[in-house]
């Protein structure tokens, strides 16, 4: 029988170890590089405590950096839900929406540091370590 990788996750409590509250995904990314996580299980952003607040802080982070950007996929929003929401972004657009995009690099970001290595420059959404907000 597999070990509980869930129990293992909740346990770690990653979010007060990196202090990555409002950079969603890096705490998942960070479980990923130290091989916390197994194929197709949860990743640790997932299963926070801070979940909640963490995304809102994110989107709002998201928001500050490409604010056109996420009007529009907050307009957008407003006719359609869950994935067709996504589907009709993709269509239109060809790349995933910001959130999901800027979580992505977060998530890239959390497994550098994990090995060790500096977050990745991506202009004003670039992340430093310790982590903090960077808003141009």
């Amino acid at each position: 029988m597999a070990p509980n990788i869930t129990m293992k996750l909740k346990d770690v409590k990653l979010e007060k170890k990196l202090n990555c509250e409002g950079f969603f995904g890096f705490g998942s990314g960070y479980g990923i590089g130290k091989g916390m996580v197994t194929h197709g299980g949860p990743l640790y952003c997932n299963l926070c405590p801070l979940k909640n607040d963490c995304w809102n802080k994110h989107k709002a982070r998201v928001g500050k950096v490409i604010p056109a950007l996420t009007e529009e996929f907050e307009l957008m929003a407003t006719r359609f839900l869950g994935p067709e929401l996504y589907r009709q972004w993709y269509e239109k657009y060809q790349v995933a929406d910001p959130y999901t995009m800027t979580m992505a690099a977060n998530l890239e970001d959390g497994e550098r540091h994990a090995d060790g290595l500096q977050p990745e420059d991506r202009g004003p959404l670039s992340l430093t370590w310790p982590l903090q907000e960077r808003i141009q």
